[in-house]
């Protein structure tokens, strides 16, 4: 019997004992915690681990700035010198996956990562090597976001990807919180290159366990069952072995080459996704960088004694963005199992496949409008919540807004975050690192430019970049799996 593709069905592994074992057996079974949970949990501590190794700069160049006496221009560029190397990395970490494994890649990435944030604290009294040294972070930091995509694209069921993707990424917005609320307490307690050196040591030991626990694909994990590859593969791109751009079936020609690539780019889906990050990235960069320096400094709130408000934004994207994604999947699956349990499956087989087809179709149309909704109403949130910013008076407003802001960017990942494994899984890691090198461009010159710019035109401005995002994810944006 023929298995739907929209089948979705989905075996809680760790309480799915055999039938054919005996029962001996059966609590072994009970106890098997699934291993794509596992990869997403590591996944989530190593973009933890990606953004702690930027915001405890953004923390602790407040110091830095009376001890070495730098202009607000010098303050800009120290920022942005991490993402001048970070945006190197983005395209080539797709094809770079394709040739050594994502979890060669990622593990070291992050190891390496946290091998430059220790070094940190010894180059900050010259300039130039400072620069290069977060320059250098950013370069080997670069391979995260495209490597996870990836990585789900080989591990997330296509009814799992919305809450493992936004699962991953909160990883990056709870490291954000766990930093921008440990790093004034450590500043006051011991001084700042502690914040590196703890960060760093952290990233080296994830990458330690990485390599023990992690596989590039299911396939090719050692402590996996069966049942579990066997469901990862009905919709995983490990079991299709013809879908690709160039319609090849070898399974070694399934990485992405230079034609794939040139489709990708030409692709007005894909700028969609490109556009939606873009946007996304300029207010979420903006604030991640310059947040707090604008609480001390415009707010007048004293870091280490509000490191609970700094934080609360953050926080709450993270718990935004993870719900989004949950609601995301059950908006998808939503009456699809009932209706499949009551179908009856047609002899004929022209007809199954035509019935198979309006499946695909409903559920692409299905996808297109969760993705839509939920991209255009985080980031028209997030736009009117900093257009407040500029007409309110008050401290506390003015949070509330910053707030309201990052939880509606955090909705949004249900929206152009998943939106690469959707149109193209084979290529969601290229096609991830094509949108998060546009998606980079905030973090250099966006960053760089609030250093020169006031409050009331950056605000202005990551408005309109918002408005435009959602403008062209409202026309462009689909569902449907358009590369295969």
């Amino acid at each position: 019997m023929a298995r739907s593709p929209v089948d979705v069905s989905c075996p809680l592994l760790a309480h799915e004992p055999s039938s054919s074992s005996p029962s001996s057996s059966s609590y072994s079974e009970s106890w098997y915690l699934p291993r794509r949970y596992i990869m997403v949990l590591l996944c989530f501590l190593g973009l933890v681990l990606c953004y702690s190794y930027r915001v405890i700069l953004s923390v602790a160049i407040i110091v830095m700035n009376e001890e070495y006496g730098w202009s607000s221009e010098v303050h800009g560029l120290v920022l942005s010198s991490f993402f001048w190397g970070y945006i190197i990395t983005q395209m080539p970490a797709g094809f770079l996956c394709d040739k050594f494994g994502g979890k060669n890649v990622l593990g070291a990435g992050i190891a390496l990562a946290g091998a430059f944030t220790i070094i940190t604290p010894f180059t900050a009294s010259s300039l130039p090597l400072l620069l290069l040294c977060r320059c250098m972070t950013g370069i080997v930091e670069g391979v995260a976001y495209p490597t996870v995509h990836w990585l789900m694209a080989r591990w997330a069921h296509e009814n799992e990807r919305s809450r493992f993707v936004t699962l991953v990424w909160s990883g990056g917005y709870i490291g954000t919180v766990v930093s921008m609320y440990v790093s004034p307490l450590i500043i006051v307690r011991t001084s700042w290159p502690y914040l590196f050196y703890g960060s760093g040591a952290l990233g080296i030991l994830w990458g330690i366990i990485w390599f023990i626990m992690a596989a590039s694909s299911p396939s090719e994990h050692r402590f996996i069952r069966k049942s579990e590859v066997d469901y990862l593969s009905i919709n995983s791109v490990d079991d299709d072995h013809n879908t690709t751009l160039s319609s090849t079936s070898s399974s070694s020609s399934r990485a992405t080459g230079l034609h794939d690539f040139l489709l990708l780019l030409r692709s007005v889906h894909s700028w969609a996704i490109i556009t939606n990050h873009f946007g996304s990235n300029w207010g979420f960069y903006i604030l991640l960088t310059w947040l707090p320096t604008y609480m001390n400094n415009v707010l007048h709130f004293d870091m280490s004694k509000s490191v609970f408000l700094s934080v609360l934004p953050f926080l709450t994207m993270a718990v935004t963005s993870t719900i989004g994604g949950f609601v995301a999947d059950r908006l998808l699956t939503w009456g699809i199992a009932n209706n499949n349990s009551k179908e009856s499956i047609s002899i004929n087989t022209y007809d199954t496949h035509q019935h198979d087809q309006q499946q695909v179709d409903a559920l692409a149309f299905r996808k297109t409008v969760v993705r839509k909704v939920f991209g255009c109403m985080g980031l028209t949130i997030a736009a009117g919540s900093l257009v407040a910013v500029n007409y309110v008076h008050s401290a506390n407003v003015v949070v509330a807004c910053v707030i309201i802001a990052l939880g509606g960017t955090g909705l949004s990942l249900s929206g152009y975050a998943v939106n690469h494994l959707d149109i193209a899984p084979m290529h969601a890691g290229v096609l991830m690192g094509m949108s998060n090198t546009i998606a980079t461009i905030p973090g250099i010159v966006g960053v760089f430019l609030v250093g020169i710019m006031s409050w009331v035109e950056v605000f202005y401005v990551a408005a309109a970049i918002y408005m435009f995002a959602v403008i062209m994810w409202l026309l462009f944006a689909t569902g449907r799996k358009i590369f295969h």
